[in-house]
């Protein structure tokens, strides 16, 4: 599976045709998100109309929660990794999900990703 991350939907929504033929070229069931991008999503909608747009488009994608493994692991990460680079909590509990549930992600944003292991 793979776990889309925040930009990409956002990419999405913007009609970014380079983002709609590489998802497009997922099967549907193999496409997931965090319950993190999701709350980023929904922080950004500028209106209670685009808030239930986002809800609608994306409910058939699969979405991953918070269990506590991930928040420890999101911590470890932290730990290992804060110091050295200006990491946002929500990508290193992006990156513990995918860690835990051994998904691929696909994202935009690789200079923060490419830190963490695969």
């Amino acid at each position: 599976m793979v776990l889309c991350d925040t930009n990409i939907f956002i990419e999405l929504f913007r009609n970014n045709q380079t983002i709609i033929e590489e998802l497009n070229s997922f099967s549907a069931e193999n496409i997931c998100t965090s319950a993190v991008c999701m709350a980023e999503l929904y922080l950004g909608a500028i209106d209670k109309k685009e808030l239930n747009k986002i809800q609608h488009d994306l409910a058939g994608i699969h979405l991953f929660q918070i269990e506590p493994v991930i928040s420890s692991t999101a911590l470890q990460l932290m730990f290992q990794y804060v110091s050295a680079h200006k990491v946002p909590y929500p990508d290193f509990l992006i990156a513990a999900t995918c860690l835990h549930h051994n998904l691929e992600l696909y994202t935009l944003n690789k200079r923060i990703f490419v830190l963490f292991p695969e």
